[in-house]
């Protein structure tokens, strides 16, 4: 500890009951349960949904109790482009996947480009085509685990110059971490054993290669990653065509692995990399963390804050100093599992003397929340600060539990900002706005 204690309050403006509640504009009902979502960064007006399905006569059907018993269990998957278009929803296309997708997130590289985490072990990288006919088209499947093992979360890096761009940060279902750079073969993989449960999600802090990550153990856990190569090929020129890279069982019939003749140079020096935990707390929170939101404090020396969720219904923010203890600066009751955290476009001020960011929530069987989140300090970020959470928004049409919801840039700055948001069971697809909140 160090400094003053900060002042924790948990939602000054307003409670969570008397926070405005926001109907929906558009609602479909998929084919398939959804599991994650992601708009694209190219067109604001386009997003993907991941899908999940369990053909099992367990109860427990959906995504957190998956873990178990893979081998007695058939997931089967797929990724749906949907356009957005003058209040209208547009189905673009349907592609299925070797099985079920658990998350998905766009290369902040090349940024049509896009990685699916899978319940087999699998890691898919897909391209989004904007031709005349929008479509989705595989690029490469890493077998990179056990089929028993889901891939639960993945991340890039946004750094090109600190790791390779084709490189991916995975959560396991067996607890461990894993760095991946799907151009290359098993061998190539390095893991971290951080939980003794589900690693539900993992992140890259601000800084420097080091990963956080929460597990159903009710751990937040900082790992290192010693050594990076730092020389590579563009994504573009790696994968010029389709290719699958084999690291594991053989691949879905319906998927060409590439020939052993294939004498093209996709060759890409190995990188030597070593994990290690630095520091874990298991006191933080009540329940399994399972969300994770790495947070730069500007003109600060800090390594920065994290926003944090957990299945104790919470969110939280956390000063992760290296060497001392982690301590909570502020947390707000949401009323359900926090499964998901964004950052929402915009509205992000780091004034003198106030920091504020605003953040979209998943909350299970609570439904989707926007929440600012704000930070009176001195001159030193964590001495004698205030931290104050307002929820803006929530949405309670949906009828099952919100596992995935994302934003649009489109009109961020002047209009809003256009949510799509979904729940599991119900197999629902919700679009809906905030553009009638103004900053408080």
């Amino acid at each position: 500890m160090h400094g003053m204690s900060p002042s924790i309050i948990q939602n000054p403006n307003n409670d969570l009951s008397s926070a405005p509640i926001v109907g929906s504009i558009i609602t479909a009902i998929l084919n398939a349960s959804p599991s994650c979502i992601e708009f694209s960064p190219l067109d604001p007006n386009i997003f993907v949904v991941g899908t999940y399905e369990l053909d099992t006569t367990t109860a427990e059907t959906d995504i957190e109790h998956e873990s178990g018993n893979a081998q007695t269990q058939s997931r089967s998957g797929s990724l749906v482009l949907f356009r957005l278009q003058e209040d209208r929803l547009h189905l673009l296309r349907t592609v299925s996947t070797c099985s079920a997708v658990l998350d998905l997130h766009f290369s902040p590289h090349v940024e049509h480009i896009f990685a699916i985490a899978t319940s087999t072990g699998a890691i898919e990288v897909y391209r989004l085509d904007f031709g005349e006919t929008a479509r989705i088209e595989l690029l490469t499947q890493l077998q990179a685990f056990d089929p028993t093992v889901l891939v639960l979360s993945l991340a890039w890096h946004s750094s090109e110059t600190l790791v390779k761009p084709a490189t991916l940060a995975v959560s396991l279902s067996d607890g461990r971490l894993a760095i991946v750079d799907y151009t290359q073969d098993q061998e190539s993989i390095q893991y971290v054993k951080a939980h003794t449960l589900e690693a539900w999600t993992v992140s890259w802090s601000w800084r420097e290669n080091n990963l956080w990550s929460g597990g159903d153990d009710s751990k937040l856990s900082l790992s290192s990653m010693k050594t990076v190569a730092k020389e590579y090929k563009s994504l573009e020129k790696l994968m010029p065509r389709p290719k699958v890279r084999m690291a594991g069982p053989e691949l879905p019939s319906h998927i060409a692995e590439e020939s052993s003749d294939d004498k093209s140079d996709h060759s890409i020096a190995k990188t030597s990399v070593m994990m290690d935990i630095m520091q874990s707390d298991t006191k933080l929170h009540s329940a399994g963390v399972t969300a994770i939101l790495p947070i730069q404090l500007a003109n600060s020396e800090s390594t920065g804050i994290l926003f944090t969720g957990s299945y104790d219904e919470y969110m939280r923010v956390i000063e992760p100093i290296q060497g001392k203890r982690w301590r909570i600066l502020g947390e707000l009751h949401l009323g359900g599992g926090v499964w998901r955290l964004k950052l929402m476009p915009a509205n992000h001020k780091c004034d003198a003397g106030v920091w504020r960011w605003r953040v979209l929530a998943s909350c299970m069987h609570a439904g989707s929340k926007v929440i600012d989140v704000t930070c009176h300090h001195s001159s030193k970020p964590y001495e004698d600060s205030r931290w104050s959470f307002n929820v803006l928004a929530k949405f309670e049409e949906h009828e099952s539990m919100n596992y995935a919801s994302d934003c649009s840039a489109l009109g961020a700055d002047e209009k809003g900002v256009t949510i799509a948001s979904t729940s599991f069971y119900d197999k629902r697809l919700c679009i809906w706005s905030i553009s009638d909140i103004q900053d408080p």
